[in-house]
């Protein structure tokens, strides 16, 4: 039988550590029946204690990618080395309160949401990208529809509708003792004087 896999901070880690139940996450999260089965990055200090464990008393083993983090004893004993790791690990330590819970402690997960795409009210009649196929084809959307302007079309008739104003006249917005004075960067003297050089 396979374990189930949980998401890392979600209540059915906390449920599964508190009702010591063996899981596995989509990270480096697990735990499993039995004593460790792997030192992992574990301590000598540490490890040499679960050897002096006798066989069969530790029932219950939280791992961090493959470092034993805390196991449990056959009589409720939770063993919890205060051993800093990496900034994952300590995320990981930071879940082991539930071992020290009763599973209905713990609230359910909230059901995932699927989403469905949907238009957005009042979208229905924006334009539809089309494939170059479809450009200059007539598109019959709705009935009594002929031909239906396309994207492209729109925007090339806005661009002549642009271009057929007049543009619009520049008033100037600076100091009065610059009003009447050339702009240099433009005057035939200037960019004359320019090619010279």
């Amino acid at each position: 039988m396979s374990l189930p896999k949980l998401a890392t901070r979600s209540w059915a880690v906390r449920r599964a550590l508190a009702g010591r139940e063996p899981f596995r996450t989509y990270g480096a999260f697990r735990a499993a029946v039995g004593g460790p089965a792997s030192r992992g990055r574990l301590p000598d200090e540490w490890w040499a204690k679960i050897r002096d464990v006798p066989d069969g008393r530790i029932r219950y083993t939280v791992y961090s990618y493959v470092t034993p983090i805390a196991w449990v004893l056959d009589d409720g004993t939770v063993v919890i080395p205060p051993v800093r790791y990496s900034l994952t690990t300590t995320g990981h330590q930071g879940l082991l309160y539930a071992l020290n819970q009763a599973p209905g402690a713990f609230p359910e997960d909230a059901p995932r949401r699927t989403w469905v795409p949907s238009q957005v009210p009042g979208s229905w009649d924006w334009p539809r990208a089309s494939t170059p196929a479809q450009t200059n084809a007539p598109t019959e959307d709705r009935p009594g529809a002929a031909r239906t302007e396309t994207v492209l079309d729109r925007i090339r008739k806005a661009l002549a509708e642009a271009d057929a104003q007049p543009p619009e006249k520049l008033t100037f917005e600076g100091p009065r003792t610059l009003k009447g004075a050339p702009d240099l960067a433009y005057s035939e003297a200037w960019t004359q004087a320019a090619h010279r050089r």
